[in-house]
């Protein structure tokens, strides 16, 4: 839930008369309803997606280990760990590719647990990673500390993702120009930032202004916002937004057509 207080809301309501809003008090609370039901909908949404990404990475954990018989009893340990929704996407593959891993019977998560536990090393090797992964790609290495990359390797495609993947053929990328750090786009958050434009829209009769920091009166609601909402930085947020403004109306809005004769 978004607490705004007193203090707060007169802000707000200050910032949208800075916008164009003429907006009396009872207008404003509408405005603030809106506010946090965007940001409820994106709290349970960014909650979603880190339960989804932590699934991806315990499950490509489990993929590299297999590049090694020397982790079997490591793989055993962990595998009765996985998260649900890991458990979930090896029990709709095992279905899917290896239904006799349970006996004849329906796969549930505990014929795949003790299968794990009790096949031979061989079949473990041969058969989980194509219950990981539903496709493979070869990645080139990533940038050691010495300016070199390490090996290529594969890549797994993990719940329709690759999550580290540089496809072999990109052209090499210097030290000093690499990307550092950082997480990939967060959909949840360029979700958020396109419910407070619209709503913003409503309120004033006016599209938001373009503008990455706070120095508009959008921008110091969007920072306001995502700091509430415990994003790190908003000005990437609203780059990410203004970007796809840009190219979106860069797009024909009619396919022409051939006069009839």
């Amino acid at each position: 839930m978004l607490e705004i207080d007193d203090s707060e809301r007169e802000q707000i309501w200050q910032l949208l008369r800075e916008g164009g809003s003429k907006a009396m008090p009872d207008e404003i609370k509408v405005f603030i309803a809106g506010l946090q039901t965007a940001f409820g909908q994106y709290s349970q949404s960014a909650a979603e997606d880190h339960k989804r990404r932590s699934a991806r990475e315990d499950l490509r954990e489990l993929f590299m280990a297999c590049a090694d018989e020397r982790n079997a009893a490591k793989i055993r340990r962990r595998f009765p760990r996985l998260p649900v929704l890991a458990r979930d996407e090896l029990i709709y593959r095992a279905r899917a590719r290896h239904p006799e891993l349970a006996g004849g019977a329906e796969v549930t998560w505990e014929a795949l647990c003790a299968w794990v536990q009790a096949c031979p090393n061989e079949e473990l090797f041969d058969k989980l990673p194509g219950l990981i992964a539903a496709g493979r790609a070869l990645s080139l290495g990533q940038l050691r500390e010495d300016g070199y990359n390490s090996a290529p390797h594969v890549e797994p495609l993990i719940m329709g993702e690759f999550l580290r993947l540089k496809p072999v053929g990109e052209p090499a990328t210097t030290r000093e120009s690499i990307h550092k750090g950082g997480h990939p786009a967060d959909a949840a958050v360029d979700t958020l930032v396109a419910d407070l434009a619209l709503l913003w829209l409503h309120a004033t009769g006016e599209a938001p202004r373009s503008s990455r920091s706070d120095k508009r009166p959008f921008g110091r609601l969007t920072h306001f916002v995502l700091k509430k909402a415990g994003v790190g930085s908003p000005e990437n947020a609203l780059r990410r937004f203004w970007a796809s403004v840009k190219h979106h109306k860069g797009r024909p809005s009619n396919i022409p057509v051939d006069p009839v004769e």
